[in-house]
């Protein structure tokens, strides 16, 4: 079974610019610390990485509701749309 995180890439991907502008302050600065930088670069790598594996929930909910479906236990709704536009996530 896959568990799923929910995370806001527009969140992520702020942090990935603020880091950029920290990172290249950093280097331009008059004695540039190397642990610093190492960290910029990691943290940057990684979250452009979780970005690059990242899935819209939208299709995740659709394939979870077209599954329930297949088992016999479907939803009491119109559509699947319908479903969808009144699920209500609780974050």
């Amino acid at each position: 079974m896959n568990k799923y995180i929910v995370i806001n890439s527009e969140d992520i991907q702020k942090r990935i610019d603020e880091l950029k502008i920290k990172l290249k302050e950093e280097l331009d600065s008059c004695s540039p610390i190397p642990q610093i930088i190492g960290e910029y670069k990691t943290e940057l790598n990684t979250l452009k990485q979780i970005l690059s594996n990242s899935k819209l929930l939208t299709p995740i909910i659709k394939d979870a509701f077209e599954a329930g479906e297949l088992l016999g236990k479907g939803f009491k709704v119109k559509t699947k749309q319908d479903y969808i536009n009144n699920l209500k996530l609780d974050i």
